[in-house]
């Protein structure tokens, strides 16, 4: 395949809803994360997955992996800007889970409160501001 060919074809894929172009966004995003203030929402989770767990169950609504990645991610963290960037594979290699077990803590830990994110593009050379 040339590589027009593949320009061509990169510039057809949708931007998803909500995504934001790389560099514009991240200003407003991360902010500045006090080491005593990423311990308490470690803490906050782990109480909150106590005390939100079903008599029998094993888990709450977080789950076990959630708690195994928010603690990764409490030590991943950049302090002083709150830059936190992690790619997924790289989430799976330092808790040793499954990719599948990685995305289903993230979505357990977005839906509760704990985490959150948004999504960017880079715009494809000569689409002008459009395609991924």
């Amino acid at each position: 395949m040339s590589t027009h060919a593949y320009a061509a074809e990169r510039q057809r894929q949708p931007v998803r809803r909500r995504s934001h172009k790389v560099g514009h966004q991240e200003a407003n995003f991360w902010r500045a994360m006090p080491r005593e203030g990423v311990r308490n929402i470690v803490m906050a989770a782990r109480r909150f997955e106590l005390a939100e767990r079903k008599p029998g169950s094993r888990n709450g609504p977080l789950g076990a992996v959630a708690l195994e990645l928010l603690e990764l991610m409490a030590s991943l963290v950049c302090y002083k800007t709150g830059r936190l960037e992690p790619s997924i594979s790289t989430m799976m290699s330092r808790i040793k889970r499954s990719r599948d077990a990685v995305v289903r803590a993230l979505k357990n830990l977005k839906e509760h409160g704990f985490l959150d994110w948004f999504r960017r593009y880079e715009p494809t050379e000569g689409a002008a501001d459009r395609g991924p």
